[in-house]
């Protein structure tokens, strides 16, 4: 009885959940209140610590040149998968084994046009060759404050000339997550700066 109750509750809500990822404009801080909520009884139901939580968000700021300061758009995008090679690389470095960190000398972001589904048997962004491109971080970062890392690169029309419908952190030899969006084409004369901010337990 349980289990068809479980199954009805899930059949009602996953909808609604889909529904607010491909629309996340219209979801409301309340709305996120009690999402944060569910979520808390979802991990307690699976035996799992609330404070695991992994939250990304990703940004992409667009300017018109070098020179400008504010950008003339910013588009916003939640969340990632986290790829198994990524995560056995944190893993590794936690426990201080042979890895390569995500470090100001190493981090870089990657974009590509392949819009392939994310999976965390992926070993980074799908696309190749003049499809994809990389870029190493800013100056500054990656930053980290509170549980909180940000990174951060940019990207210009000779770099990145293609439809961004993926984006992924790497240290140069694996990647740690990534994202499909629909982030457009890079106009000409535009540089793009693309933003990955990371929480846990937050």
């Amino acid at each position: 009885m349980e289990h068809k109750k479980l199954a009805s509750a899930y059949n009602l809500i996953a909808p609604i959940l889909d529904n607010m990822s491909n629309n996340l404009d219209s979801v409301t801080d309340e709305d996120r209140a009690m999402l944060m909520r569910l979520y808390s009884k979802l991990c307690k139901a699976s035996s799992i610590s609330e404070h695991s939580a992994w939250v990304c968000r990703w940004a992409i700021e667009k300017f018109k040149s070098k020179e400008d300061k504010v950008p003339y758009a910013v588009e916003n995008f939640g969340q990632n998968v986290i790829l198994s090679v990524g995560a056995s690389e944190m893993l590794k470095l936690i426990c201080g084994q042979s890895a390569y960190p995500f470090d100001a000398a190493n981090a870089t972001i990657t974009v590509g046009n392949s819009s392939v589904p994310e999976d965390a048997s992926q070993t980074g962004v799908i696309a190749g060759g003049a499809n994809a491109a990389t870029s190493n971080m800013s100056a500054g970062y990656p930053r980290i404050q509170n549980g909180t890392i940000v990174f951060s690169a940019t990207f210009d029309e000779d770099q990145a000339n293609f439809q961004w419908n993926e984006i992924s952190v790497g240290n140069g030899i694996v990647a740690l997550n990534r994202k499909v969006l629909t982030g457009g084409q890079i106009k000409t004369g535009d540089i793009w700066a693309a933003r990955c901010t990371i929480s846990i337990g937050s």
